[in-house]
């Protein structure tokens, strides 16, 4: 692919190249590369991944005072790398573990000194913090941009966010990236986490004076924007193309962006410690996995209510030797996709069908039952009129709380029309309690959970 199609104009590129230049990185080199290795066939894929996989573990066994325990602890020999085919014997990585021994997992072969400290936050209310090294962020960032380019975005192109705290995100930019923005990047933002009438209307007239191509956007605070803005009114000229990422997106909410904005949603699914982990393509045959740097394993969570595969994720980064997650868990769930089923658009990329949300995100019911978020979305509310936001608190595995807040459209009929689908699905012996206050509030990331668990594993 020619280096034209990244960009908007040759003033951009030649900007962009430069700044490459200056900067020591090797951006622009492993975006080609990645946009040539997605067309790989999967044996060849899978190659690199095992490689790469290997070269991993390797490091680990030399370097990190933790994993050399670890290693210890189950056998592991040096000798019994090269023929490793799988992770699925290495122990598995908390978040507990990052936490508490982050300056023993940290390998010995890099200087702290040449790291970058990175901190996530989660849904656990304990911050996380854990060293990328210069070569991760350049893939981190190339990686994001092979996917943003799948939905049309070219660098250059003006972006709007609707985020859950673009404070904190520019807090975090130096002076030289604020420079680079003016060349391109640029960008209007509306913190979700206050939505207010004035400030709604800042930023549709923010909108209409900039004109983004491009939306990038929490799931549910975008959701939760287009019925506030629907209800005063307000139209925003379409972008070309909507990403949306951070919350799981529902068909309904996917249908309710597309239809107020009159563009299309390009989902993703990603976090911090490891960026964009998968994407759809134009086809949205399910999410794309960023297989050439992430290795991912899938553990099923049984009985699954719909009878789909949902599985934990756990993670191995292969491009981070400075801090090695191997065998991560993120605490996600995930539907995989038909393995027979390939995309149309020619990626051998192996693919998820759809981001379930954190395991907390799912109720655990009765004799083992699990139900997603997604599940209820998809068949009980859509019915029931009058809804503005709503979530679902589960306290036992017999008793759940529905919060809603209503408009004037929400009557007895569709009380008791929601009343009766939440109990078809659920099953007998659920108490169900009905809550109606006034707002709901958003987690301290900003984001917006549909469920909640407290008895979830």
């Amino acid at each position: 692919m020619s280096l034209n199609h990244y960009f908007t104009n040759p003033i951009v590129m030649l900007a962009y190249y430069f700044w490459n230049r200056i900067s020591k990185t090797d951006r622009l080199g492993i975006l080609r590369a990645l946009d040539k290795s997605q067309y790989y066939d999967i044996e060849r894929l899978r190659s690199i991944q095992l490689k790469k996989m290997r070269n991993v573990i390797k490091n680990a066994f030399h370097s990190s005072p933790f994993w050399q325990e670890k290693f210890k602890d189950i056998g592991l020999e040096e000798g019994d790398i090269e023929g490793l085919v799988s992770t699925d014997k290495i122990p598995k990585l908390t978040r507990e573990d990052v936490i508490n021994n982050k300056d023993r997992i940290v390998s010995g072969a890099f200087s702290k000194d040449e790291l970058t400290e990175n901190v996530s936050g989660g849904t656990t209310g304990s911050s996380l913090s854990y060293y990328l090294s210069r070569h991760r962020i350049d893939y981190r960032s190339a990686s994001t941009l092979r996917h943003n380019l799948w939905t049309s975005y070219r660098i250059g192109d003006r972006l709007a966010t609707v985020w859950g705290a673009p404070a904190d995100m520019e807090s975090h930019r130096s002076l030289r990236t604020k420079m680079r923005d003016i060349f391109w990047g640029a960008s209007i933002n509306f913190d979700s986490n206050i939505v207010t009438d004035d400030a709604v209307r800042k930023f549709a007239r923010e909108w209409d004076r900039f004109r983004p191509e491009i939306l990038l956007a929490y799931s549910g605070a975008v959701d939760f924007f287009v019925n506030h803005a629907r209800d005063m009114k307000l139209s925003f000229a379409p972008p070309r193309a909507i990403i949306t990422s951070a919350e799981v997106l529902t068909p309904g909410a996917r249908k309710n962006i597309e239809d107020f904005f009159e563009a299309e949603v390009f989902n993703r699914y990603g976090c911090r410690e490891f960026s964009v982990i998968a994407s759809e393509c134009r086809y949205h045959n399910g999410l794309h996995i960023n297989a050439e740097t992430l290795l991912l394993e899938f553990e099923p969570v049984l009985e699954a209510l719909d009878n789909r595969r949902h599985c934990r994720v756990l993670v191995t980064d292969l491009e981070n030797l400075a801090f090695p997650f191997i065998r991560y868990e993120l605490g996600d769930v995930v539907v995989l996709s038909d393995e027979e089923d390939r995309c149309p658009c020619g990626r051998n990329l192996p693919r998820i069908e759809e981001v379930g949300g954190r395991i907390m995100d799912y109720l655990k019911l009765p004799g083992g039952r699990y139900l997603s978020c997604t599940a209820l979305t998809a068949t009980c509310f859509p019915r029931a009129r009058g809804i503005i936001q709503s979530r679902i608190v589960q306290k036992k595995i017999d008793k759940i709380i529905v919060q809603i807040v209503k408009n004037n459209d929400f009557d007895e009929e569709s009380y008791n029309i929601l009343k009766q689908d939440l109990a078809k699905v659920l099953g007998e012996g659920i108490e169900l309690v009905f809550e109606f206050p006034e707002q709901i509030k958003r987690e301290r990331s900003g984001k917006y959970r549909f469920v909640i668990s407290e008895v979830a594993d």
